[in-house]
């Protein structure tokens, strides 16, 4: 339900909601925002007209303006920002024990926020919350791959890639999940149009996030390939719904380990195309 309201004694008439609706869908009467007819049914539900009103007079779907942040809020700067980026490392040694609590609660309310193809949300979460489920998952991953190589069977080139950790496995290192004491599946419905991308915009908004919380994380290809490769039960075992895509996988946890540099990185990989009027 869109429910828009307005405070009139708040509201100024300024139009900035109209202007800044997506699909146009609210105007103006004597100067007082609504919804016009059959409106309703194009909202993308993206409450840009609550955050722009400069007078807090707009709620929409029963969301009330003054629980919102206020802006300019205690945002980085532009150099913190440069900072944060650059600083970015994948962490491959954590701490054995549980994240508190409250912690990944906070986490992953954050994670709501993470833009998606024309709003839809529908990016789902899938979290290993616990070490004990974490080291299940690693060891059926690895007896699955094991028990691949015992059947004899051929196997794809992707396969081969795989296997190849099994000796490290053996030797008593984790090379696929980097012994990390939680994970976090994003999947999203086949049938919304973005969603890989959707996933890897929440992955990357949780990458970003984590540090600030004292938590390092780690980009997840080999888990996502090995269990598609070898364990594909143990997704629908991790309650990640028969109609999602996987869109990746991220380790996450307290790391053992402190940076104290940025690494150094050019690149010759932008491009800036002129084109031809037609």
């Amino acid at each position: 339900m869109v429910q828009l309201k307005i405070n009139e004694e708040l509201c100024i008439g300024c139009g900035d909601c109209a202007a800044d609706c997506v699909h146009k869908i609210i105007e103006l009467s004597d100067g007082i925002p609504f919804i016009i007819s059959g409106g309703e049914n194009n909202c993308l539900q993206c409450q840009h007209c609550l955050a722009v009103c400069p007078t807090g007079a707009l709620s929409i779907m029963g969301l009330d303006p003054q629980d919102s942040l206020q802006l300019p809020a205690d945002v980085p700067s532009s150099i913190q920002m440069e900072n944060l980026i650059k600083s970015r490392r994948s962490t491959r040694q954590y701490r054995q024990g549980n994240v508190d609590g409250e912690t990944l609660d906070k986490l992953l309310k954050i994670l709501a926020y993470a833009p998606t193809g024309m709003n839809r949300q529908k990016v789902s979460l899938t979290v290993v919350n616990d070490i004990e489920t974490m080291n299940t998952l690693r060891q059926r991953t690895y007896s699955a791959i094991q028990a691949k190589i015992d059947s004899n069977e051929p196997v794809s080139e992707t396969q081969k890639w795989i296997i190849g950790y099994i000796k490290g496995w053996q030797d008593g290192a984790d090379y696929i999940y980097r012994t990390a004491p939680h994970m976090i599946i994003a999947s999203a419905p086949r049938g919304i149009g973005t969603p890989v991308a959707d996933c890897v915009i929440a992955l990357s908004y949780l990458e970003l996030q984590a540090p600030s919380m004292g938590l390092g994380t780690t980009w997840c290809g080999l888990a996502k390939t090995a269990i598609n490769e070898f364990a594909p039960e143990l997704i629908t075992e991790l309650g990640i719904p028969d109609d999602h895509e996987v869109g990746y996988m991220m380790l996450f946890g307290e790391p053992t380990v402190t940076y104290h540099r940025t690494v150094q990185i050019t690149s010759d990989r932008v491009n800036f195309p002129k084109l031809k009027k037609q």
